[in-house]
């Protein structure tokens, strides 16, 4: 049970962060087998997962016609 609501914390944690789409509230469920073995999450890199994923919002927020940018912005304001 405890298990249980370590992984839903842990998806709610990173899908609202490193993950975070543009509605800030949605968690995609193809994150859901990251979480499979509770073990094995520490040895995930999860600083450039954070990257990679800001990296491809801002390459998305670059067109002209884009209103808003995903991504773990708190990074981004981090590193300026």
């Amino acid at each position: 049970m405890l298990e249980c609501g370590a992984r839903a914390y842990m998806m709610l944690l990173v899908g609202c962060t490193i993950f975070a789409d543009k509605s800030f509230s949605l968690v995609d469920a193809k994150y859901l087998p990251l979480f499979k073995n509770l073990s094995n999450c520490g040895r995930f890199c999860w600083g450039a997962t954070a990257l990679v994923t800001l990296y491809k919002y801002l390459g998305d927020g670059s067109i002209f016609t884009t209103k808003q940018v995903g991504g773990y912005a708190t990074l981004l304001q981090v590193f300026f």
